[in-house]
């Protein structure tokens, strides 16, 4: 759907703002982006996680640590939805 490629758009405008270090832009990007896909995405949508793990680290550069944890929570609750806990896949994530 179209609001789906909007949502790309912001993940794609967010992370110019994150690579100018605008990061506070960066965050209002990323969450415009996960607003649209929440509605729209499945559970385990691939690009939700990616989005979460982005926000987390925008949050992470701005010192708003607890902000940063929930969203890696997130990110976690994601990828769970599409493989089991002991899913080796997962270890990146945890490291985080």
């Amino acid at each position: 759907p179209l609001e789906l490629m909007v949502a790309d758009i912001y993940s794609t405008i967010a992370s110019i703002h994150y690579k100018m270090q605008n990061y506070r832009s960066t965050i209002e990007y990323y969450l415009k982006a996960i607003e649209i896909r929440e509605q729209l995405s499945s559970a385990d949508d691939p690009e939700l996680a990616i989005n979460y793990n982005n926000l987390a680290i925008a949050y992470h550069d701005v010192g708003e640590l607890a902000a940063a944890v929930r969203c890696f929570e997130k990110v976690v609750l994601v990828r769970l939805a599409r493989v089991s806990p002991a899913d080796a896949s997962l270890l990146p994530t945890y490291n985080n």
